[in-house]
């Protein structure tokens, strides 16, 4: 049985090594190891490089690795309910439900139950909730007879699931049905292990000196999704750009081009004679399109494309970029000379470029147009918290398991390029007005933080920016047609270092394809003269300052939130980039005169 999965739905909550309930728990391989027949990324289909996506800054983010989307039924005009890739079954042991024993599945995932003798039904169904994993991202099986039997030699592989004296982790009790050592489950549960070293998506083992932690194999800090994001943003905006990026044009051709005198004229020469002489090489539609593109906008791309690539970028250098192209946009606009439909527009005259509120200046900037793009680099296991002990006793990130499919030469990373609308909000004039006791708190933070790359995400500005985004997105949804869950954030903030104050923006955006995709909702809210996004702004803020949670939720202060909580602040996981961290409701109410 087959689990009907989106492409965005896989890249963003799913992908190499992790677990889809279905009949029974089955586990995403690594891209090899999928269904490799001809059907899928060769043979009749080609190349991996047919289902590449462009993007300049998503390959930057990367360090040089390439985009591609994953092959859907449709494309190979198969039933949806058909199964196209392969999983793998695990875990590997079982709990009868009829007799409450404890198995290893055997061949072909059969019941091994003693007492389900001749019956040769699937144990899939019954695989067992609990698995163990370590912080490097290793993932295995409950070691059940090395944890049940201590040091005890026992060869006894079947254990009785006793819950006779009630269901709660002290009372159920694991018994081997040989030699009748048992053990709670409370005691295996919070037992940590020397880790096997085993990935499970490529079925090998590797040296390992974490201590592995047992887990509900449905938790979700079991697997957590790597991601990229990019926008795409002027000069890669434009359409021709897609259209000079064909690989059947060649890096060699464009530089012949960007060195003549009139490139756009030259390149149309050299393509016709291709055409000329090999026919099947290039689509004619392509000389077409590039005939009829502006010289600028060739002229521009061809410097971008030859000139502009990057092997490597942070998050945080990509981010700039796209939040100067958004202010760029929002003072002059985008395109600014007609052009078909482009992968950016912002309309100048739409732009609210100014709307007080709350005696703050905000300039909001409908997008009508925007594509992103999101690659999925891995994955990791924070199944103790976002970081384990580094050298000298120091704490580390947990390490991100890059998970890509090598052809050409090349790494490919599993991503999606999704079109849709946005909202950009910025401040006009001076900063917000910050309540100095809460501002206080995340500068304290964010000096204890200084070494970390991220310390960024405890700045008073970007805590604020951030908050905002969040209620933005709830009030959004009442009136904008959209979910909050449909709607996701980006959030920019920018040191200055020239004496001005530090800048920060947000775009909210909706992106996603089907029902919750562009449709208009969100830039309706923009019309002029901002009546209509003062009103969201009013539900934004209202009730800022409680919480049904109080006083529980305002007095909290510890982790990498001040007052947040689920009632309050905290969105859907594919909204909040920031995984609903770095939130204070009451920093952004002592703002708000």
């Amino acid at each position: 049985m087959g689990q009907l999965l989106r492409p965005s739905e896989f890249i963003l909550s799913y992908g190499v090594a992790s677990i889809i309930e279905g009949k029974g728990p089955r586990l995403v391989p690594v891209f090899e190891r999928w269904n490799l027949s001809p059907v899928v990324f060769s043979g009749s289909a080609g190349s991996i490089s047919q289902y590449r996506i462009d993007d300049r800054n998503t390959r930057a983010q990367l360090g040089g690795g390439e985009v591609f989307t994953i092959p859907t039924n449709a494309k190979f005009d198969m039933p949806a309910i058909r199964p196209l890739y392969r999983t793998v079954r695990f875990p590997l042991w079982a709990l009868c439900q009829d007799h409450h024993i404890l198995y290893r599945q055997g061949t072909r995932g059969r019941s091994n139950c003693p007492r389900c003798a001749g019956r040769n039904h699937d144990a899939q169904g019954e695989a067992i909730r609990f698995v163990r994993a370590c912080p490097d991202g290793h993932l295995d099986d409950v070691d059940w007879k090395s944890t049940v039997h201590g040091s005890k030699s026992c060869t006894g592989d079947t254990f009785d699931w006793d819950e006779t004296a009630g269901s709660d982790l002290k009372s159920v009790i694991i018994r081997c049905r040989k030699c009748r050592t048992e053990a709670s489950l409370l005691d295996i549960y919070y037992r940590t292990d020397k880790c096997s070293g085993y990935f499970p998506e490529m079925d090998q083992f590797f040296g390992c000196d974490e201590e592995a932690s047992v887990v509900l194999r449905s938790a979700t800090s079991l697997r957590y999704a790597n991601v990229v994001t990019s926008l795409t943003i002027p000069p890669a905006a434009l359409p021709i750009r897609n259209v000079l990026s064909q690989r059947a044009i060649g890096e060699g051709v464009l530089t012949l081009a960007e060195d003549a005198a009139d490139p756009k004229k030259k390149l149309v020469e050299i393509l016709d004679d291709i055409t000329t002489k090999h026919p099947d090489k290039l689509d004619p539609e392509t000389v077409t399109a590039i005939e009829a593109a502006p010289a600028e906008d060739i002229a521009e791309v061809l410097k971008d494309i030859l000139h502009g690539e990057e092997k490597q970028k942070t998050a945080e250098e990509v981010k700039l970029e796209e939040f100067q192209a958004l202010k760029h946009a929002a003072k002059y606009g985008y395109p600014q000379r007609p052009t078909s439909v482009p992968d950016f527009e912002v309309d100048v005259n739409d732009v609210i470029p100014t709307l007080v509120h709350r005696g703050i200046d905000f300039r909001i900037t409908p997008v009508k147009r925007l594509r992103v793009v999101i690659a999925q680099r891995g994955y990791s296991r924070p199944v103790r918290g976002p970081t384990k002990d580094g050298p000298g006793g120091k704490k580390v990130r947990i390490p991100v398991v890059e998970r890509y499919y090598f052809e050409d030469e090349k790494r490919w990373f599993p991503g999606v390029a999704l079109k849709g609308e946005g909202i950009f909000i910025d401040l006009r004039a001076r900063g917000p007005p910050f309540s100095k006791g809460r501002a206080g708190l995340w500068a304290e933070r964010e000096k204890e933080a200084a070494a970390s790359p991220d310390s960024y995400r405890f700045n008073p500005l970007f805590v604020w920016w951030h908050t905002l985004s969040h209620r933005i997105i709830n009030a959004l949804s009442l009136d904008s047609g959209y979910s909050s869950a449909s709607i996701r954030e980006r959030v920019y903030f920018r040191y200055r270092t020239d004496g001005e104050p530090n800048e920060g923006g947000v775009l909210l955006y909706t992106s996603q394809e089907g029902a919750d995709g562009s449709l208009g909702g969100l830039i309706a809210l923009c019309q002029k003269p901002g009546i209509l996004f003062s009103n969201v702004l009013d539900i934004a803020e209202r009730d800022l300052d409680a919480c049904s949670n109080d006083p529980l939720c305002s007095k909290h202060t510890g982790g990498d939130n001040g007052a947040a909580c689920y009632a309050c602040l905290l969105l859907a996981e594919t909204s909040c980039e920031f995984h609903n961290t770095s939130l204070d409701r009451l920093h952004l109410a002592g703002s708000l005169t």
